[in-house]
């Protein structure tokens, strides 16, 4: 939240609480908007209605309409639409969502009355000034799409070959058998979105992070308005979505590559400006 508490939200509508850094409940509010919590602003949790994904390998496209983005207050009443469900940009970065098991969306976060929305694909940012009030302004990077890597190709086709002699739990204890041969085919021939859901955060001087993924690492692009500052590179791999900036620090979970089991190791790292 900025000032060290801690906001954790249920995807389905149920509650949203505010907790102290010690883990005191602070606050609870019922009936929170449907759809996937993105950023936390100025008391305000930014959220984007819409739900599903694109077309995987073996399911078709479930895609539903563009709902709105909307911001919602957690310590007083208030449910304010930043970007309403016909929003051309919005409704652009709809239609390429990844499909599903290959990642979420929205990439998308606020910083007070201004707002970034993202298309990982193409690597394309629109940003919104006076709470989505204001003309998109776009800009991008060049650079190639993003495939998976032999690395991760293996340790995803791993996963697959262990269900594929283990099978799975049916009916009267039998077990079904599985092949993922078309999944093998979809999964070396579809481009990735270079970040997603959580991919874009803020940090204390008001500045843009990417957050993505580069081969097996991890990458940090830095922007000041619309200036590409930089990118910086970390080694750690995520198969999950977690990562974020806040003020001066950076979090990250990566994958243990000690465990077998898929465990994750939570790291976080200081922003330093100049050296310091």
């Amino acid at each position: 939240s900025g000032d060290s508490n801690i906001v954790v939200t249920d995807v389905n509508g149920r509650r949203l609480q505010l907790f102290s850094p010690k883990g005191k409940l602070l606050r609870e509010q019922p009936s929170p908007p449907p759809g996937k919590p993105v950023s936390f602003s100025d008391g305000r949790v930014l959220w984007w209605e819409s739900t599903g994904g694109g077309a995987g390998a073996r399911e078709p496209a479930k895609l539903g309409p563009t709902r709105p983005a909307v911001s919602w207050c957690v310590l007083r009443a208030c449910a304010d639409t930043v970007l309403g469900a016909g929003d051309s940009i919005l409704g652009l970065v709809h239609r390429a969502s990844p499909p599903m098991g290959v990642g979420g969306w929205p990439a998308m976060v606020a910083d007070g009355d201004r707002l970034w929305l993202a298309d990982g694909y193409s690597y394309t940012i629109w940003r919104y000034d006076g709470g989505g009030k204001s003309a998109p302004v776009r800009f991008a990077r060049s650079v190639p799409p993003r495939m998976l890597t032999p690395k991760e190709f293996a340790k995803l086709d791993s996963s697959w070959v262990k269900l594929e002699r283990a099978g799975m739990p049916g009916p009267g204890g039998k077990r079904i058998r599985l092949e993922f041969d078309a999944e093998r085919k979809f999964m070396r021939k579809q481009p990735l979105p270079h970040f997603q859901y959580l991919g874009l955060s803020v940090d204390g001087l008001h500045r843009l992070w990417v957050v993505g993924r580069s081969n097996d690492s991890t990458f940090l692009d830095v922007f000041a308005d619309t200036t590409f500052l930089g990118r910086h590179m970390i080694a750690c791999h995520r198969s999950g979505y977690a990562g974020v900036v806040r003020g001066h620090w950076l979090a990250l979970a990566c994958d243990d590559e000690v465990d077998d089991g898929g465990g994750v190791e939570i790291r976080l790292y200081r922003i330093v400006e100049n050296g310091r």
